[in-house]
């Protein structure tokens, strides 16, 4: 072996014993490292979350819904959707409703229906919270911040957006492809609610489709992202009622929990629209539809 090999040799040996000394340092650096995202186990986890209050589980008052869903945690998407004025944001009233007796807080962001007339339509207004003034000049940064400080002056955990098309305006760059953009605001969203421990409700329209034909979340306006980005989808709808006159829309809706990615339970019921508020069907008042 030349002079110039064995060099070179020695060049190699050098790096590697510096390499596994650098190696060697990190892993006991890391070994000692306290931070707040170390890593810990998933019984610490669930302590630490305990400590914190924000483990949560809401029922929502409406016995169909609570036996599939099992209660609303924090960190979660809901997608609401369904044919144009057939009940989403009633729906979502309903909800609201509920959750307020439950003692859980609300904030609303509604760009689809005047803050005004969202709130005369509850038949009791609940204590629920919104922005004194929308600001759509804004971008998606201002709806987080706003649910920041909804949690920090009232614990608002419970976060309703009606609806996704309108949040297209806060959306970052310009992306050519709609489509795309409206899942990435879904996917956003889902982020901001594990980054806060908050449960979101988000609006989204259906795409027109064949009469008799039942809602599914692959007929989302767009794109099926948005349910696809979800942890649950839940269509509504109204039913028909055949009268003399021919068939109008009846005081019954139809509900689909279509996919729930935490159990995968799905189903349907019904509900009754009585008082501008959802009730549980009652079979003892049974209509032919």
């Amino acid at each position: 072996m030349n002079l110039s090999s064995i060099d070179k040799r020695i060049e190699i040996l050098a790096d590697e014993i510096q390499e596994k000394d650098q190696k060697g340092r990190l892993f006991h650096i890391k070994k000692l490292y306290e931070g707040p995202d170390q890593i810990i186990t998933a019984e610490e986890y669930k302590d630490q979350i305990n400590k914190e209050k924000v483990l949560y589980k809401v029922k929502s008052g409406i016995n169909g819904l609570d036996k599939l869903i099992e209660g609303f945690r924090p960190g979660t998407l809901i997608i609401i959707s369904g044919p144009t004025k057939q009940g989403k944001t009633t729906f979502c009233q309903t909800l609201t409703y509920h959750f307020t007796l439950a003692k859980f807080p609300c904030l609303w962001f509604s760009f689809d229906t005047p803050p005004i007339e969202l709130i005369e339509r509850f038949p009791t207004l609940p204590v629920f919270y919104l922005p004194r003034k929308n600001s759509p000049e804004k971008r998606l940064e201002w709806i987080e911040g706003k649910i920041i400080e909804g949690l920090a002056k009232f614990n608002t955990r419970i976060i309703f957006i009606d609806h996704l098309e309108f949040l297209s305006k806060f959306s970052e760059g310009n992306n050519s492809n709609y489509a795309n953009e409206i899942t990435a605001i879904a996917r956003e969203l889902k982020e901001i609610s594990i980054r806060w421990n908050v449960t979101i409700f988000l609006n989204h329209h259906i795409r027109q489709i064949p009469p008799g034909t039942t809602p599914h979340w692959s007929h989302l306006k767009n794109s099926s992202g948005p349910a696809q980005e979800s942890d649950i989808t839940i269509m509504i709808w109204r039913l028909e009622e055949k009268t003399a006159m021919g068939s109008i829309q009846s005081d019954r809706a139809r509900v689909a929990v279509q996919l729930h990615r935490r159990t995968g339970k799905t189903g349907i019921f019904d509900i009754d629209f009585q008082n501008n508020i959802f009730k549980d069907y009652d079979k003892n008042e049974e209509r032919p539809f």
